[in-house]
């Protein structure tokens, strides 16, 4: 089907495969500088309680959109924050010879919605956009005004 089809559903997935960065973008959830943590109070509590980050460890952004609501209307987009601490055996309380034949080592947590109720697209723009900003050092910011060439303004580029 063409992408732009009806039928077509598109999805994006990323992948990371360090635990750090898991911990970062979780951090970045749980810690709020200004504005309003995506996250309920649920959502904290699921986060706090998670003793670790396990194999097959998901952090899922689901995109909603109500296509009766006007374009312009914020609601229209709406997402939602799912959690998965991962894997809850470990194939090591097992003898090596007997791991391929126990399936359970591939059985993960169920994935919890840890963000508030009609959490919209616009209200995780604002978010994001300013963890990064207070995520910025000085140096970063000396290195973007030496990146605008001398004598013009950020308007007339």
């Amino acid at each position: 089907l063409p992408i732009n089809s009806m039928g077509r559903r598109v999805r994006s997935r990323l992948y990371f495969t360090s635990e750090s960065h898991l911990h970062s973008m979780l951090n970045v959830l749980r810690f709020p500088s200004i504005v309003p943590s995506p996250l309920s109070l649920n959502g904290q509590e699921v986060l706090a309680n998670a003793s670790e980050l396990c194999y097959l460890t998901q952090v899922v952004f689901r995109l909603f959109e109500d296509t009766q609501k006007p374009s312009e209307d914020p609601r229209r987009f709406r997402i939602e924050i799912l959690f998965s601490p991962g894997a809850t055996a470990t194939p090591l309380h097992m003898a090596e010879l007997y791991r391929e034949d126990d399936a359970t080592r591939f059985d993960t947590e169920a994935l919890q919605k840890i963000s508030i109720d009609l959490l919209t697209c616009a209200q995780v723009e604002e978010y994001f956009d300013e963890a990064i900003k207070e995520g910025k050092t000085d140096d970063e910011e000396d290195d973007e005004v030496e990146k605008t060439p001398k004598g013009k303004t950020d308007d007339e580029e």
